[in-house]
């Protein structure tokens, strides 16, 4: 089987145990970290179960799928940010001392 096919996780983890399958592919490349700081986060069991059974379906890390699912929700609300500035109405920006909306 080649690794361009579909294989499960136990396949590829056979595939590339095989020393012949461990020899570099074209020049070396070095990434930079585009990543700052580290930001402990708990979630609640059943949404942490959540998050693995998703990020293994979509074949990322649980941080990857964290972090792609934050810049999503950052991303919808800039463009509903902006949609919202293009209004007439006044925006709310608290609440007052009853709870109401400003």
């Amino acid at each position: 089987m080649s690794p361009k096919q579909e294989m499960t996780r136990v396949e590829q983890h056979e595939f590339y145990a095989r020393p012949e399958n461990q020899e570099p592919q074209g020049p070396a490349r070095r990434r930079r970290s585009r990543l700052t700081e580290m930001v402990p986060v708990r979630f609640a069991p059943e949404t942490l179960q959540g998050i693995r059974d998703h990020a293994e379906a979509d074949d990322r890390s649980v941080s990857a799928w964290i972090r792609r699912a934050v810049e999503h929700e950052l991303d919808r609300r800039s463009r509903v940010d902006m949609s919202n500035n293009l209004s007439n109405e006044p925006r709310r920006t608290g609440t007052d001392d009853a709870g109401r909306g400003a």
